[in-house]
C-alpha cells in the first residue's frame, strides 16, 4: 500500500512504476506479483463509517508492505491520529508488518509550505527516528533508485520465503483430434510400415496409408487432407523421413491406441 498526503503525487507514481518494474524482472522466477494499492485506484464510494476506517478495511488490512512518503505535509487528521497516512503506517507496524518510510528534501517554493503541516511533519519524523529507520531523498531520481534497491533487499530476506510458491506440476493434455485426423492416425498405426505417403501426380494430390487413398480427387478434399497431415506433424505424431513419406512416432502409436473405440457386441 502506498500511503502519503496529497503533495507527493510524483513520488506515488515513481513507487508504482518501480513495483511494476520489479514484476517485469522477477515475477516469473519468484512466482510473485507485487500489486501497488492506492486509495485513488482501489477504493470505492461507501457510506456508514469514517473515510479512513473504510480505507483501512478495504486496503490496509490485506497489505503486506506499506510505503510511506512525505513531502512538506503530514496530511488530514483522523479521529485518532494526526493524519490518515500516519494512521495507516502505525496500524501496519502494530500488526508486525513492514513499513518503508521516505521523507523528501526536494527543493520547494517556501511560499507554498503550510507551516502548521510542516511542524507536525517534523514532529512525526522525530518520532520515527526513535522507532526505526527511514530514508531521505533529495531528488525524484534518487527516490527511484533507492526504493528499487531497498525493495530488492527486503524481498530477499528469509521472512519473505512464505511468498515463494511451490512449483506446480503441469500435466499436458492430449490435443483434441477431429474425425479426419483420428481416421488417418489409425490408418497409419495399422499400416504395415507405420507410414503415410503423400504424393502429387497428374491425378492430383494423394494421401495414402494402409492401402487407402484419403483424398477424394477435388481441390477442397486435397486441402483438407494436407491440413490433416500438417496437424499430425505439429502434434509430433508423425515425422517426415523422406520427401513424400511420414512415419508414425512413438507418441503417435500411443495416441492411436487411445483413439481405438471398442464397440460392445450384443450376445
Amino acid at each position: 500500500m502506498i500511503a502519503s498526503p496529497g503533495d507527493v503525487a510524483i513520488e506515488r507514481d515513481i513507487i508504482t512504476d518501480e513495483l511494476y518494474r520489479w514484476n517485469s524482472a522477477n515475477a516469473v522466477t519468484r512466482e510473485l506479483i507485487l500489486q501497488p494499492i492506492k486509495w485513488e485506484t482501489h477504493s470505492s464510494p461507501q457510506m456508514g463509517a469514517h473515510p479512513q476506517a473504510i480505507l483501512n478495511d478495504d486496503l490496509l488490512l490485506d497489505a503486506d508492505i506499506v510505503v510511506g512518503i512525505f513531502g512538506t505535509r503530514i496530511g488530514t487528521a483522523t479521529d485518532d491520529y494526526i493524519s490518515g497516512s500516519v494512521e495507516e503506517i502505525k496500524k501496519h507496524v502494530a500488526a508486525g508488518k513492514l513499513a518503508m518510510l521516505y521523507f523528501s528534501h526536494v527543493p520547494v517554493n517556501p511560499n507554498l509550505i503550510d507551516q502548521k503541516q510542516w511542524t507536525a511533519l517534523q514532529s512525526f519524523k522525530e518520532e520515527c527516528s526513535k522507532g526505526g529507520l527511514y530514508a531521505e531523498y533529495a531528488s525524484h531520481e534518487l527516490l527511484r533508485s533507492d526504493f528499487s534497491h531497498h525493495l530488492a533487499i527486503e524481498l530477499n530476506k528469509p521472512k519473505y520465503l512464505w511468498l515463494t510458491k511451490p512449483h506446480a506440476t503441469v500435466k499436458l493434455l492430449d490435443p483434441e483430434l477431429n474425425q479426419n485426423e483420428s481416421r488417418l492416425l489409425l490408418a497409419i498405426a495399422t499400416d504395415r510400415n507405420g507410414q503415410v505417403v503423400t504424393t502429387t501426380d497428374i491425378g492430383g494430390y494423394h494421401v495414402q496409408a494402409n492401402g487407402e487413398d484419403f483424398v477424394e480427387g477435388t481441390p477442397r478434399s486435397a486441402a483438407t487432407w494436407k491440413r490433416v497431415v500438417r496437424r499430425l506433424e505439429e502434434f509430433k505424431y508423425i515425422y517426415q523421413i523422406d520427401t513424400d513419406i511420414y512415419e508414425l512416432t512413438e507418441e503417435g502409436f500411443i495416441r492411436a491406441d487411445k483413439e481405438i473405440v471398442v464397440v460392445p457386441v450384443d450376445e
